[in-house]
């Protein structure tokens, strides 16, 4: 049996520092059930593109 699944990633902007700073989820449906969990990787809200799902910067700017 074959599973579909894709990969999103979205900012968790609930609890965001006083700098707009904000860790970067992952977000995988499986068929029916659902996993989240954090990439260890944080970004500004002001550099985050909300159609896209991405970072909008062309360099590397995200926070460990």
């Amino acid at each position: 049996m074959r599973s579909a699944f894709k990969t999103l990633f979205y900012p968790k902007k609930n609890a965001p520092k006083p700098d707009r700073i904000v860790p970067v989820m992952y977000y995988i449906p499986i068929d029916y059930s659902i996993a989240q969990f954090s990439s260890k990787v944080s970004v500004s809200l002001d550099l985050w593109d909300m159609k896209a799902n991405k970072d909008k910067a062309k360099n590397i700017n995200i926070l460990t």
